[in-house]
């Protein structure tokens, strides 16, 4: 029996007729007859019985079925399984991220992800931005997610969306009532301060400009989410990127726009020497998605 053959065997078993099996393959029912009589012929015994125009199969075609079904199961899974991945329903995505991104945007991108491909399986590294190109770059992540990112031969910076600076403060600081601050309302002001180091830190130097060393550093921390802790605690004001308040959690906390304004832009990374896959293109998608829907809250 070739492949064809039982092909047609199975259909008319599982749907009990030759006009049910014609339909189940989208071909006439005299092409089943016909593929099921040679089939017999070809085999050397009666997969059937004909009575009043009704078939019942015999005991050795439902030995045979019993043998044949397991293979057109996993024929089925298989091309399941295929569809799968070529529509980004299954696998593992290996992602690497800043922690602004990794703890606000990156579980609402995935939540809704997971949602329609339950069978997808993330692994997530949080990282600082330059171990965020530097594990893209050797094979350890397949995407990564960070804010303005180091030009590198190896690797693609794909811009998701452009942000900006806000400054945050205690939600009865005096600043507060402000629609806007500038560089000289902070003279004198407690101030947590991005490391001075790091690409946001460097930043909010040159946004702060003259006043810069004027301003009364108290903390100072790498991190945005850090920085947004302390000020939620009532312990100074701070220049952030929007993106970090993305997911609340700081009831304490509010923001403004700060003028000058600092441009703050956050990038997916990923290999030049490497296919990205469909699913990390629906992964990249879902973070854009989820940065361009975050508005600053207030």
């Amino acid at each position: 029996m070739n492949l064809r053959q039982i092909e047609v065997f199975r259909a008319v078993m599982n749907t009990g007729s030759t006009s049910g099996a014609a339909q189940f393959l989208s071909i006439s029912q005299p092409a089943v007859s016909r593929m099921l009589t040679h089939t017999e012929e070809s085999l050397g015994f009666p997969l059937f019985e004909r009575r009043r125009g009704k078939l019942f199969p015999t005991d050795e075609a439902r030995q045979l079925h019993l043998d044949v079904e397991p293979l057109f199961l996993a024929v089925e899974a298989a091309e399941a399984r295929i569809d799968d991945l070529r529509n980004g329903r299954t696998g593992r995505v290996r992602v690497v991220a800043i922690p602004t991104i990794a703890n606000t945007i990156l579980p609402q991108a995935m939540r809704i992800l997971m949602a329609t491909t339950p069978n997808v399986e993330i692994s997530v590294d949080v990282r600082r931005w330059e171990q965020v190109a530097a594990q893209v770059e050797s094979n350890t992540a397949d995407v990564g997610f960070a804010m303005m990112s180091d030009d590198r031969p190896n690797l693609r910076r794909i811009p998701m969306h452009a942000g900006r600076l806000v400054c945050i403060l205690p939600r009865d600081h005096m600043l507060a009532t402000r629609p806007t601050i500038y560089p000289s309302d902070l003279i004198n002001q407690p101030f947590v301060r991005l490391t001075p180091d790091s690409p946001l830190g460097r930043l909010t130097r040159d946004c702060l400009g003259d006043v810069n060393h004027l301003i009364r550093t108290v903390v100072e921390t790498r991190y945005n989410n850090t920085a947004c802790a302390f000020v939620n605690a009532g312990i100074g004001v701070g220049l952030v990127d929007e993106f970090v308040l993305s997911a609340g959690g700081y009831p304490e906390l509010v923001s403004r726009p700060f003028i000058p304004e600092g441009k703050v832009t956050a990038y997916a990374i990923v290999s030049e020497h490497r296919p990205v896959s469909r699913l990390v293109r629906r992964v990249m998608r879902g973070v854009q998605k989820q940065l361009q829907a975050r508005g600053v809250p207030s």
